[in-house]
C-alpha cells in the first residue's frame, strides 16, 4: 500500500490556508457589501436634499458617490480574492479525493477527445467516466488537455519518452506552479474549452477590411465635418444624419459578411486568461530538463514572444466585446468601432498565427507534463519504467492496475519477450483475467508516454498496444459480438504488419463461435500474430485453447487464477499462478444465485 502521508499533509496544510483566506475575505466582502449598501441609501436621500439647492448638501453627495465608487472597486477586488480562495479550497479537496481514490466524476474525462473504433481506447478505459484521462488530466486549456490525450493514444519514440521523464521529475515538486495555475480558471468537472483560438488562427484571412476601414473613417470625418457645419447653419441636419445612417449600413454589411469572426472571441478571450497563467509558470517554474528548455524556447522573451503577443490579442478582444457595452452603443455605431477593432485583429493574425500555433502546441506539452507530474507526486510509490530499443520486450514485477484504490490493487509479475512470446491466461469467472490485460495494457500506455507506472519493476521496449477486451455487438450497425471481434482482430493484423511491434491484449478469444471453430481459430490467429514478431496475452474459459503452449514452436507459457470457496462465499487472491487452472467456478455461482444446477 502506497505512503500518501507526505502528500496529503500538504494538500490539508494548503486547503486549511485558502480556506482561512475564504472565510476572511468573505466576513471583508459581506462587510463592504452592507456599506454600499447603507451609503446608496444615503445618496439617495442627499439627492433628494440637493435639490433644494443646499450647495452644502451637493459637496456631501460628491464625497458619499466618490466613496461609493471606491468601495465598489475594492468590492470586486476582495470578490476576486474571495473566489481564488474558493478555487484553492476545491482543487485540494479534489487533490484529497484522488488520494483517497474518490476521484471518479471530480475532473474533465476526455469523452469529446475519445476516437472512434480506436485499437485500444474504449478497451483500456482511456477516456469516459473513472478513466485513465480523467484520474490524470489537470489541463485548463484545451491544448493541455489534447496534448495529454494523444500522448496515451500514440507511443512515443524512445528518446521522447526519456525526455519526458526528465520533464516529469523535474515537474514534481512544482506544487505552486500547479496551484497557481488551478486557481486560474474555475473547475466545474468539465472539459476545457474547445480550442477557440486554435480554430481562430487557422481560419482563412478576412478580405475587403481596409476598404471597409477607409470608407468607414470617411463617413465619421463626414459626419464631423456635416455636424460642425450644421451647428454653423450652413447645412441642414439631414447630412449628419445621412453619414450616422451610412456608418449603421457599413457595420450592418461588415456583421453580415465577417459575422463569425465577429464571435470568434466568445471562446478565445476565456482560453486567453487561462493562457497567461499558464505561460507565466511555464516561464517561472524551476526545471533543468531539456524538454522543459525547448518549450520555453517557443515560448521565449523577444520580439515575437508568447506572453506580450498574446495579451495584445486579449486586449484587442476585450475591446471587441466592450462594443456590446449598451453605454458605449451609440458611440460604437457612430466610429464604426467594430469594423476597426475587426481590421486590427486581423492584423494580429496575419502576423502571429503560425507562431501561435507554436505556442499552444508547447502549452499543451507543459499543461500534459504537469499532469503526469502531478499524479506522480501524489502516487510516491509509482515508478518510471526503463525503456529500450531492443526485440519486443515487457518485463514487469508486481505490476497493477493504476485506476484501482492502492487496498484493492493486487500485483503480478508479467514477462513477454522472446523467450515467452505468449501468455495464455485461463481461469474462472472474476478471478482477475480481464484486470491483468487492463493492467498491461494501461501501463504501457503510461509508459510509452512518458509517466509513471504502477509497478515495483517494468522494462519495455517500443510497442503498440491493440486490444479486444470490450467488443459487442452492435444492432444500429447490424454487427454481431462475433463480427465485432474478428473485425478489431482484423484491425490488430494490420497494425503487426506494422514498423513497431504489436502487444496485443486478446480477452476470451473467440468465444462467439463454437469449440471447433474457436480452437483451429484461436491458434491460427495467436500464430499470425506470433510470426509478424508481436507479443502479448490471451485469456480462455475454453482449456483446449491452452494447448497451444504445447507446441514447440511457439514460444507459449500457461498460467492461471484460481478461486476458492468458503460455504457459500467465493475468494479470490488475484494472484497469477504458472499452469492451466484446474477448476472452475461455473456451476457454483449459478448455484449460488439459486438456479437449479446439478453436476
Amino acid at each position: 500500500m502506497r505512503d500518501v502521508s507526505v502528500p496529503q499533509e500538504e494538500y490539508c496544510r494548503r486547503a486549511d490556508r485558502h480556506a482561512a483566506a475564504e472565510r476572511a475575505d468573505d466576513k471583508l466582502h459581506r462587510g463592504i457589501g452592507w456599506t454600499r449598501l447603507l451609503i446608496l441609501i444615503g445618496i439617495v436621500g442627499l439627492l433628494v436634499a440637493f435639490f433644494d439647492q443646499d450647495l452644502a448638501v451637493g459637496w456631501v453627495l460628491l464625497v458619499a458617490i466618490a466613496l461609493f465608487v471606491g468601495l465598489t472597486v475594492w468590492h470586486q477586488t476582495v470578490e476576486a480574492r474571495l473566489e481564488r480562495s474558493r478555487r484553492g479550497v476545491a482543487f485540494h479537496e479534489r487533490a484529497q479525493r484522488r488520494l483517497a481514490g474518490q476521484w471518479r466524476g471530480t475532473g474533465p474525462d476526455g469523452r469529446g477527445l475519445a476516437p472512434q473504433e480506436h485499437e485500444f481506447a474504449s478497451d483500456l478505459g482511456v477516456f469516459g467516466a473513472g478513466s485513465l484521462f480523467e484520474l490524470y488530466c489537470r489541463a485548463v486549456t484545451p491544448y493541455g488537455g489534447r496534448t495529454l490525450a494523444d500522448w496515451f493514444l500514440r507511443p512515443a519514440s524512445v528518446p521522447e519518452v526519456l525526455a519526458r521523464q526528465d520533464a516529469v521529475r523535474s515537474l514534481i515538486p512544482a506544487l505552486d506552479a500547479r496551484e497557481e495555475i488551478a486557481l486560474a480558471v474555475a473547475h466545474d468537472g468539465r472539459e476545457p474549452s474547445e480550442g477557440a483560438l486554435r480554430r481562430w488562427c487557422s481560419k482563412p484571412a478576412l478580405e475587403s477590411l481596409l476598404s471597409m476601414q477607409i470608407l468607414s473613417a470617411s463617413l465619421l470625418a463626414a459626419f464631423c465635418v456635416s455636424l460642425a457645419l450644421f451647428l454653423s447653419g450652413v447645412l441642414g441636419g439631414v447630412f449628419p444624419m445621412a453619414a450616422v445612417l451610412a456608418q449603421v449600413v457599413l457595420i450592418g454589411r461588415v456583421r453580415k459578411s465577417h459575422g463569425h469572426a465577429l464571435h470568434a472571441g466568445d471562446g478565445a478571450l476565456a482560453e486567453l486568461g487561462a493562457l497567461r497563467t499558464v505561460l507565466h509558470q511555464a516561464s517561472a517554474v524551476t526545471s533543468s530538463s531539456d524538454l522543459m528548455a525547448e518549450v520555453r524556447g517557443v515560448l521565449a522573451e523577444g520580439p515575437r514572444a508568447a506572453a506580450p503577443a498574446l495579451e495584445s490579442l486579449r486586449r484587442r478582444f476585450e475591446l471587441l466585446d466592450s462594443g456590446h457595452n449598451l453605454m458605449f452603443v451609440p458611440l460604437a455605431l457612430l466610429i464604426g468601432w467594430e469594423i476597426h477593432i475587426l481590421a486590427s485583429l486581423e492584423r494580429w493574425r496575419t502576423g502571429f498565427s503560425k507562431d501561435t500555433l507554436g505556442w499552444l502546441q508547447a502549452v499543451g506539452c507543459f499543461e500534459a507534463l504537469l499532469s503526469f507530474a502531478s499524479h506522480a507526486y501524489e502516487a510516491p510509490d509509482e515508478i518510471f519504467p526503463g525503456i529500450g530499443e531492443g526485440p519486443p520486450s515487457f518485463v514487469a514485477e508486481g505490476l497493477a492496475h493504476p485506476l484501482l484504490p492502492s487496498a484493492d490493487a493486487v500485483g503480478n509479475d508479467v514477462r513477454l519477450d522472446t523467450q515467452t512470446s505468449l501468455l495464455l491466461v485461463s481461469g474462472s469467472n472474476m478471478s482477475g483475467k480481464s484486470t491483468l490485460l487492463r493492467s498491461i495494457g494501461v501501463n504501457a500506455i503510461l509508459a510509452q508516454a512518458g509517466a509513471t507506472v504502477r509497478a515495483s519493476a517494468l522494462s519495455i521496449t517500443p510497442l503498440r498496444v491493440g486490444a479486444s477486451i470490450g467488443t459487442e455487438d452492435s444492432l444500429l450497425d447490424n454487427r454481431s459480438r462475433f463480427q465485432a471481434e474478428i473485425d478489431r482482430l482484423a484491425c490488430l493484423m494490420k497494425i503487426a504488419d506494422g514498423d513497431r511491434p504489436l502487444l496485443f491484449l486478446l480477452d476470451e478469444l473467440l468465444s462467439g463461435t463454437n469449440s471447433h471453430d474457436r480452437r483451429i481459430g484461436a491458434e491460427a490467429v495467436l500464430r499470425a500474430f506470433l510470426h509478424r514478431g508481436s507479443v502479448g496475452v490471451a485469456t480462455t474459459h475454453d482449456l483446449a485453447i491452452t494447448a497451444i503452449a504445447e507446441a514447440p514452436d511457439v514460444a507459449a507459457t500457461n498460467v492461471h487464477f484460481e478461486d476458492r470457496f468458503s460455504g457459500d462465499e467465493m475468494h479470490f487472491d488475484y494472484r497469477l499462478q504458472e499452469g492451466v487452472v484446474t477448476r472452475s467456478n461455473a456451476l457454483a455461482l449459478m448455484r449460488l444465485v439459486g438456479l437449479p444446477v446439478e453436476e
